[in-house]
């Protein structure tokens, strides 16, 4: 069946928009057994965490000793952002 939903999904979705397969192959993933390779999603909040690993040596950046290694300093190049 899921095939079948495929072919169909990518024959008429073609027609229409590049969008919908996307969509689709989504959906899938979900109820696919690959849903198990999400827990990788929540270890990507540990990169914000690197970004203040560099902090502490104040020194490697000209900006480092005049400020602390707060992160929500503007000087940190878009550490809060990531």
């Amino acid at each position: 069946l899921h095939v079948e939903i495929q072919i169909m999904g990518l024959s008429l979705a073609g027609s229409l928009s590049p969008k919908i397969p996307v969509l689709l192959f989504s959906e899938q993933e979900d109820s696919s057994p690959l849903s198990p390779g999400k827990p990788s999603i929540p270890l990507t909040p540990g990169g914000p965490v690197t970004p203040r690993v560099p902090c502490n040596p104040g020194p490697l950046r000209p900006t480092g000793p005049g400020k602390p290694c707060s992160p929500s300093s503007p000087l940190t190049p878009g550490g809060p952002a990531m």
